[in-house]
């Protein structure tokens, strides 16, 4: 098949967009019909109670009789309106049929107007003219929505009454067909008007149902491009958690076959790294919905399985780690976690020597202003004196130096009675 043009498309939109509005405005008609329908029938009983010694007793009869058949036609044909799909691409027998009932209608109240209107009687003929001004006037409220059928009941209804006062020949009857005129003329304006006012609303409500309807089927597509992004993030994610394990395991072979002490330590420092990292990304695939980490959770975690990794070193050691409820990007979380294990992991190896006790602590606090601040202390023997922070000796401190910077934190050094390494950042930055 082939595709549409721009133009095309465009005027595929419009045509559509017209089939709708003037199926709303076919709904309109029926809906409003119901006070018409009375009207006709009360109104024709009113003229009959007035003019029944005035007017002949034989066309009252049988005009209010086709009157009253119509209205039941009409009713009828209401009734099953409302009982029927009502698509846009099935309103068209449904405007003519209400169409022909509006012009037998006009019909019927001319042929009244021609016939009653009998010369000599002014009442009768006021009457007449006030009944049937008034049917044009509801006409003009409840017929406006669809401009031909205002006319086709307008024009039949009024039409015979304004040339049968134009036939008398005599200044007055001229005037009332003037007013006549006038009044018709008046009630068309006004129609016309809300004619263009209703089909206005009409159009852009039909336009703005297809721009919903575009939206939720873009809707739908985002929804669909959305969780295939978050099936392709678990599965990076998933794939950089099992390379990282797939990378301790060979570090585990080969602190297997080591037998130097300071490189299985080293291997052993590597292979801490790498579960902070690993423990991240094992985050980061729960919790795709919003993308970001909670923090003491991850510490809390981290700093356990420090502790349970380094258990010959940390069996007289308590540790204890609070942070305030908050949750950071998964590189922010990373850096945090990768200086916290380096601080923790340099407490434990060298902070208490010969199987000391202590506690480990690490805690943050909330600054306001989007500010955080991670203090991992200890109550062990100490830095020596005089020993610059980033030593070249420790690659770990140095590290945390490193990671500090891409934190944008500042560092805070405490020494005395044990250790402490403060970090305070901006959140938000």
């Amino acid at each position: 098949m082939t595709p549409m043009t721009t133009g095309e498309a465009r005027a595929s939109r419009h045509a559509k967009r017209q089939a709708l509005v003037m199926a709303k405005q076919v709904e309109t008609l029926y809906r409003h019909s119901a006070p018409v329908l009375l009207a006709n029938v009360g109104n024709a009983l009113i003229l009959d109670v007035v003019l029944w010694n005035r007017a002949s007793r034989p066309f009252l009869v049988a005009w209010t009789t086709l009157m009253l058949a119509m209205t039941a036609v009409r009713i009828e044909l209401r009734r099953r309106y409302w009982q029927t799909d009502r698509a846009s691409s099935a309103f068209r027998p449904w405007e003519v049929r209400f169409l022909i009932g509006t012009a037998v209608a006009g019909v019927l109240w001319g042929t009244a107007g021609w016939v009653l209107s009998t010369p000599g009687d002014a009442s009768a003929q006021f009457l007449v003219a006030f009944v049937i001004a008034g049917m044009v006037a509801g006409a003009a409220g409840s017929l406006s929505c669809h401009l031909p059928a205002f006319f086709l009941y307008l024009f039949p209804a009024t039409l015979p009454l304004f040339v049968r006062w134009l036939l008398e020949e005599d200044p007055v009857h001229f005037g009332m067909a003037a007013m006549l005129a006038l009044f018709a003329g008046a009630f068309s304006l006004i129609a016309r008007n809300v004619n263009r006012s209703i089909g206005e609303a009409f159009y852009l409500r039909s336009e703005n149902l297809e721009l919903l309807d575009r939206f939720r089927e873009n809707e739908l597509r985002l929804k669909d491009a959305l969780l295939a992004k978050e099936d392709l993030l678990k599965e990076v994610h998933h794939r950089v958690k099992n390379n990282l394990q797939l990378l301790l395991s060979m570090l585990n072979l080969q602190a297997d076959v080591v037998t130097d002490p300071p490189t299985i330590e080293i291997v052993r420092d590597i292979q801490d790294r790498l579960r902070s990292i690993a423990t991240v990304h094992d985050r980061l695939s729960q919790s795709l919905d919003s993308g970001r980490i909670d923090l003491e959770s991850y510490l809390r975690m981290l700093v356990h399985d420090l502790f349970r990794g380094h258990r010959a070193q940390s069996a007289a050691l308590r540790h204890t780690v609070e942070l305030p409820p908050i949750e950071l990007g998964s590189n922010d979380v990373m850096l945090c976690g990768l200086v916290v294990n380096e601080l923790v992991t340099n407490a434990i190896k060298h902070g208490f020597p010969d199987g000391r006790a202590g506690e480990v602590r690490v805690i943050g606090k909330d600054l306001g202003d989007h500010r955080l601040s991670i203090a991992v202390s200890d109550d062990g023997i100490g830095m020596p004196p005089g020993e610059p922070f980033a030593s070249k000796a420790s690659l770990g401190l140095q590290l945390v130096h490193v990671l500090a910077q891409q934190l944008n934190a500042k560092v805070d050094v405490s020494r005395g009675r044990g250790t402490k390494v403060e970090l305070t950042f901006d959140v938000n930055r």
